[in-house]
């Protein structure tokens, strides 16, 4: 039985726990891992989190996760944090307009 000569975990116990051993196994393991991959997936290569947007909607996705990092720092009910509000309303509205969020 195929074993990862670092961690000693089996393919056997991959599919009993779903979990690998270390970063090695995925080498150990890697034909095994792409049939699995590939009847789940589809696919064997990670292609990101959201692999079919464009550079600016990811660039929008950025700018509203900032404005809600911001936001949590801002004083509740002050001028900053009503202005942080609206470019929030803003590009939530464009990115639902695109059908990201």
């Amino acid at each position: 039985m195929k074993t990862c000569k670092y961690c000693g975990k089996t393919l056997k116990d991959f599919s009993e726990s779903g979990l690998l051993g270390c970063e090695h196994c995925y080498e150990t393991f890697s034909e095994e891992l792409s049939v699995i991959l590939s009847k789940l997936h589809g696919v064997t290569e990670h292609k990101g989190k959201a692999p079919d947007i464009s550079d600016d909607d990811r660039k929008l996705i950025i700018v509203y996760e900032n404005l809600l990092k911001e936001k949590t720092k801002q004083k509740k009910g002050s001028e900053e944090e009503k202005e942080t509000d609206i470019k929030l309303i803003s590009v939530l509205k464009k990115l639902r307009q695109k059908g990201l969020r």
